[in-house]
């Protein structure tokens, strides 16, 4: 037969023998698509742990300050405890060079500073940051003032020196701390510090609130805040 067959068609065409007649370009390779970002909630939580962080420091990192005392850089807590005496006039305990003062009395050469409660919100200067006063005193938040109270705690127990007394006070403001940690800016460092009762003030007046705040300063005569903390 000189011609294919009807149902055949001529070599090349169709059918699943021979070459195809083009060849298209390659199909896409299907590698993975990236998650997708969510907009602003990295940079926001950086910006939270970095807040946090620089108040944790604070906390963690060189001295323990108290009135009518010296910083005790050795045993390393950056976070500064005033010891007031009460409203009759007991006497501010001092720390020492080193590891701090344990007992109850102090010397004629201390400073008096009276003890007193300040609520959440109120700014306030005090001797153990300020050496122009002598005792603590209430200050507007939109002028430049050493310290704004963020909580109020009560101290529960029997302490035997002030040392004790001093550890249980920064421990009640440590979970204060952290909580405002992650609203103030992470530009600058913040310390804190707690305002409390003289081991004789808590045993014999029954006085028990502990007034914990941030600073900008952690020694007298340092930098102070300008504005209410957020």
């Amino acid at each position: 037969m000189s011609f294919p067959p009807p149902n055949e068609l001529p070599p090349g065409q169709g059918g699943g023998f021979g070459p195809p007649r083009d060849f298209g370009p390659p199909p896409p390779s299907y590698r993975p698509a990236p998650p997708p970002r969510k907009p602003g909630g990295g940079a926001k939580l950086v910006a939270i742990a970095v807040g946090v962080v620089a108040v944790v420091a604070a906390i963690v990192g060189g001295t323990a300050l108290f009135l009518g005392g010296g910083s005790d850089g050795k045993n390393g807590e950056n976070a500064a405890a005033t010891a007031a005496g009460s409203a009759t006039a007991s006497p501010v305990q001092a720390s020492g060079s080193g590891a701090g003062t344990d007992s109850p009395s102090a010397s004629a050469s201390e400073s008096v500073n009276p003890y007193v409660v300040l609520k959440p919100g109120e700014c306030f200067d005090t001797p153990g940051l300020d050496s122009s006063i002598t005792k603590t005193v209430r200050r507007s938040c939109s002028s430049p003032h050493d310290g704004e109270v963020i909580a109020n705690e009560t101290i529960v127990g029997t302490f035997t020196t002030e040392k004790a007394l001093r550890a249980k006070v920064l421990e009640l403001c440590k979970t204060d701390v952290a909580k405002k940690g992650s609203k103030v800016p992470s530009d600058a460092q913040y310390y804190y510090y707690a305002i409390y009762p003289s081991l004789v003030t808590y045993e014999k007046n029954k006085r028990d609130i502990v007034s914990c705040s941030l600073t900008l300063s952690e020694k007298p005569d340092g930098k102070k805040l300008t504005k209410p903390l957020p």
